[in-house]
């Protein structure tokens, strides 16, 4: 199946479910109409060539999972707490450096993937949260 073939396919799953699935597209960069879709449950943009996740993120706030695996992602945006709904939150196989200071307001999340991002570093606050976040039953993989 060709690229635009697979796109169109993944995009018409997604008007039908909320659910957004354009993993493994070989996407550089996401198109900023899809944080206009508020009503989004699920965004898959794992295995892609992605740096950059803009601020907007923010607009899907009752997005429950994000997988953002295996992109070359740097940095996330600092307001990436404000999605609170959020349960699942993938990033394994990035370059993150640090974790923004709000993701400690992430208080629903069950799953919080972060291997194979090797200069991670995380601060003190963040380590107490992750501490308790998997003694409330979260799997934290670091």
């Amino acid at each position: 199946m060709r690229m635009n073939e697979a796109y169109k396919q993944k995009m018409l799953k997604f008007k039908a479910e909320n659910t957004c699935d354009l993993s493994n597209l070989s996407l550089q960069k996401i198109n900023s109409n899809i944080y206009s879709f508020t009503n989004l449950i699920e965004l898959n943009l794992s295995e892609n060539q992605i740096c950059h996740i803009s601020s907007q993120i923010e607009n899907l706030l009752n997005l429950k999972t994000l997988n953002l695996s295996d992109n070359i992602i740097e940095e996330l945006p600092s307001n990436i707490g404000n999605i609170t709904e959020l349960e699942n939150l993938f990033l394994s196989g990035n370059r993150l450096k640090v974790l923004p200071k709000t993701i400690v307001n992430l208080k629903k999340l069950k799953w919080l993937s972060l291997l194979d991002n090797k200069e991670l570093l995380i601060n003190e606050e963040q380590k107490i949260w992750k501490k308790k976040k998997k003694n409330s039953g979260c799997r934290v993989l670091i």
